[in-house]
Formats: structure tokens, sequence, C-alpha cells
């Protein structure tokens, strides 16, 4: 097993080394993470969830609104987290979790569609 792999690796999930982190953040080695693009995009998607609550909000969709509000602003929060894991295992395990609270908000979001809540555009 190559130096820098994590046990998710020994165990057979993933193979990750220190490089591969450093390419998920979009960065390069001794980069502040306050540079890396997937921070700065999903700060972005947050900025857009939060304006979409509040939409929501003001046509009384409080149910949804609450849902993607905490899965949408969750993704950048975990990333931003991942910056200052501790240690690789921990990384890997924030950057998992903006998977999935990603995967979450791409639910809410087809629903909004579905029940003409947003539109395509």
């Amino acid at each position: 097993m190559p130096k820098g792999t994590t046990s998710l690796a020994r165990e057979g999930k993933h193979h990750f080394t220190k490089q591969t982190f450093f390419a998920i953040l979009g960065l390069k080695e001794g980069v502040n993470m306050s540079e890396s693009k997937l921070r700065n995009l999903s700060m972005d998607f947050a900025v857009e969830i939060v304006n979409l609550v509040r939409e929501l909000r003001s046509k009384h969709e409080n149910v949804i609104a609450n849902q993607i509000g905490r899965s949408g602003t969750s993704i950048g929060a975990n990333i931003h987290e991942a910056a200052y894991a501790q240690g690789k295992k921990d990384f890997v395990s924030k950057l998992e979790i903006a998977l999935k609270e990603a995967s979450e908000t791409g639910y809410w979001l087809e629903l909004l569609h579905r029940t003409n809540y947003i539109e395509d555009a």
C-alpha cells in the first residue's frame, strides 16, 4: 500500500493519496484553502440556496425550505471543514458527507421542479 493511503483504501474502498486530496479541493500543496475553486463554488451554491429558501418561505412553503436550506448549505460547510480535518480519514469523511448532502439537495430541487416551485431556467 503506498505511503499516505488512508485506512479506507486498505479496506479496498478508496485509494487516496495526499496529492488526491489536494486535487479534490482544487489545491496545490501549500496553497491556502481559501483559493480552492470547489470551496468558492460551494459558497456560491449556498448563497443561491439561501435565496431560494427566502423565496420559498415567502410562498409559505416552509417544510421544503427548511430541508433544502440545511442540506444545500451543509455541502459547503463540510468542504470548508475538510480543510481542517484531523487526518486523512476525517478529510475523506467530510467530503463524503458533502457528497451525500449534495445528493439530498438534488432530490429537493427535483421535487421543487416537479411541483412547479422552480422552473428549468
